[in-house]
């Protein structure tokens, strides 16, 4: 297999352009809380401006720096607490780690999950295409709520979840 496909040099996966163009023929985007570049929607936050340390409001994009030495647990933690406030829905781009704690202790708490089909194939840093497909699975995960429509076009990438009400839900520590 080639070293592409098992480790990356960098966290810093673009979300591919096709997916930007699609998303946006249908999302009002008012936020894109972690880019180096108006790469979703005009208004975003460079890593400099760290997105982690200001309030997200509306409809929010976030495709996180990936792995945990580049925070991906701080992020979706974030997302999540941000999700919960009214008037907020914040739609996650992330690796499907089903067995990372920090899939596990936030994505329960998610409105709706979806499994993207296949791999994807991302933009590097500055728009170049990624020369092979991601290894790795990935989701876009939901916290706040969509539109119907919303969920309509996010389910076209895969196989979707619509998440229980989980407020006072537990993790089982068997």
């Amino acid at each position: 297999m080639d070293k592409i496909h098992t480790l990356s040099t960098h966290g810093d996966w673009e979300t591919p352009k096709e997916m930007v163009d699609k998303l946006s023929s249908f999302f009002l985007w008012d936020l894109d809380v972690c880019a180096e570049r108006p790469n979703v929607c005009t208004r975003y936050f460079t890593r400099e401006q760290d997105g982690l340390k200001w309030e997200w409001h509306g409809l929010c994009w976030m495709n996180p720096p990936y792995g945990k030495k580049r925070g991906i647990n701080l992020w979706i933690e974030k997302a999540r607490k941000e999700g919960a406030k009214e008037g907020t829905a914040v739609v996650c781009l992330l690796p499907a780690r089903t067995g990372t704690h920090w899939w596990q202790d936030n994505v329960p708490y998610a409105d709706f999950v979806v499994f993207i089909d296949g791999r994807l194939r991302f933009d590097l840093p500055g728009g170049e295409k990624a020369p092979n497909s991601a290894g790795f699975p990935s989701a876009l995960v939901v916290f706040g709520k969509l539109l119907t429509i919303h969920k309509v076009v996010l389910s076209t990438y895969g196989w979707a979840l619509e998440m229980a009400d989980r407020k006072n839900a537990s993790r089982s520590t068997d």
